[in-house]
This record gives structure tokens, C-alpha cells and sequence, in this order.
């Protein structure tokens, strides 16, 4: 699977928005939600440096910027459509937390990308499935 992305995630927003599943419409949700981790964590380790200097410009900067707001806004969707019963809200920002910058790039120096998307995409799994 290869997803084109951008430093603002303009090419994973767009692969949400309108591109073939199961990173697009059209795929199960629990298959969207791992598909949108991998991509994303793909993106952050792409660029890394420059995620990371936005998102700890000051205290809380990562919650106010805008691509942050989309993504948890499509993954509290997809938790929602998956376990109805659960904060989809609150999940979505435990499972964000996992892959802001300053985590991805523990994950990566010290695990490699490969294991990294992996273990990441299990706990959006874990996340998503019921009870």
C-alpha cells in the first residue's frame, strides 16, 4: 500500500477524503482506522523533525493545530462505527497520543518503522474491537 503525503498531510487527507479504500471510503472501519495509523505514522516518520517542532511549539500546540482537529474528528468516526458502546472522543485522543511525533520517533529509533507501524496498528485494533 503507498500513500503520497505531504509536511501538512494534505496527500493522507486527501486519501481519506476521496481515495480508494481501505484508506478511503468504502473499507470497514476497524480496516480504515489501521489503514489511517499506518499512513499517518508513515507520514510522521517522513518527516519527523518538522512535525515535531509543530507540535511542541508551546504547551498544547499539537491539540489547536487544524490537521490535528481532522484526524481526531475521522478517527473518533471510525471508533464510533466500530464499538458503539465506547467514548469514541476519548479514544480517539488516547489513540493520537500513541503516534504524535515525540512517540513515533522513540518508536522508530528504537524499534525500526516496520515494528513500529505494526505495534501501532495492533492498539488501533485493540481499540477498536468490542468488549
Amino acid at each position: 500500500m503507498t500513500f503520497i503525503v505531504s509536511p501538512e498531510g494534505i496527500g493522507l487527507q486527501s486519501g481519506i477524503l476521496s481515495g480508494p479504500p481501505p484508506l478511503g471510503p468504502g473499507a470497514p472501519a476497524r480496516e480504515r482506522l489501521t489503514a489511517f495509523v499506518a499512513a499517518y505514522l508513515h507520514d510522521r516518520f517522513d518527516h519527523l523533525d518538522l512535525v515535531r517542532m509543530s507540535e511542541t511549539a508551546s504547551p498544547g500546540a499539537r491539540y489547536r493545530i487544524g490537521a490535528y482537529r481532522f484526524w481526531h474528528r475521522h478517527v473518533a468516526i471510525l471508533l464510533a462505527e466500530a464499538r458503539p458502546d465506547a467514548d469514541a472522543d476519548v479514544l480517539s485522543h488516547a489513540l493520537l497520543s500513541a503516534v504524535g511525533a515525540e512517540a513515533a520517533g522513540v518508536l522508530k529509533d528504537e524499534y525500526g518503522q516496520d515494528r513500529a507501524v505494526n505495534g501501532i496498528t495492533d492498539l488501533a485494533l485493540a481499540v477498536a474491537n468490542p468488549g
